[in-house]
């Protein structure tokens, strides 16, 4: 498989794996469907090339579906086109990117008040992450940013 078209294929595996387990990154999923939508507008009327995208999808781990979608991309001719190749490689540049440490993540959380006494995080960590979350409250007494791994 040529390298640009393995970078393609790599991309839709990855970005598939990564939602079939409902783990990763936001950045991943959002640069997938990024891909995938781009992908899926500029060739809309290449149905086996949807089929693939689909098959593969259902089961990114098998070679026998990497390899079929690898040749309906290579049909539309996708391995040629700057923007979807731009694409591929920023889901797997985001995958690539070193992840910081989360001190406190509160994901999906609502809550009337929460009160941490003391946040202790390494110079490179994120010291609170919180999505999809409602509070009324948020209280920090103490942070201590910089401090080594293990201390």
């Amino acid at each position: 498989m040529e390298p640009v078209l393995a970078t393609l294929v790599g991309a839709f595996v990855v970005g598939a794996a990564k939602g079939a387990m409902r783990v990763g990154e936001d950045a991943v999923n959002d640069a997938y469907k990024a891909l995938k939508t781009l992908v899926l507008d500029r060739y809309s009327k290449a149905q086996k090339l949807k089929n693939a995208i689909n098959d593969l999808e259902d089961q990114p781990e098998r070679k026998g579906r990497q390899q079929v979608l690898g040749e309906e991309l290579l049909a539309a001719g996708a391995n040629n086109d700057a923007a979807i190749i731009a694409a591929a490689e920023r889901v797997l540049n985001v995958l690539a990117a070193p992840t910081p440490s989360i001190g406190v993540r509160l994901d999906d959380v609502d809550a009337q008040r929460i009160r941490i006494d003391l946040l202790r995080v390494h110079a490179d960590a994120v010291g609170l992450a919180a999505t999809r979350s409602r509070f009324g409250e948020l209280s920090i007494g103490r942070l201590e940013a910089g401090v080594r791994p293990g201390n």
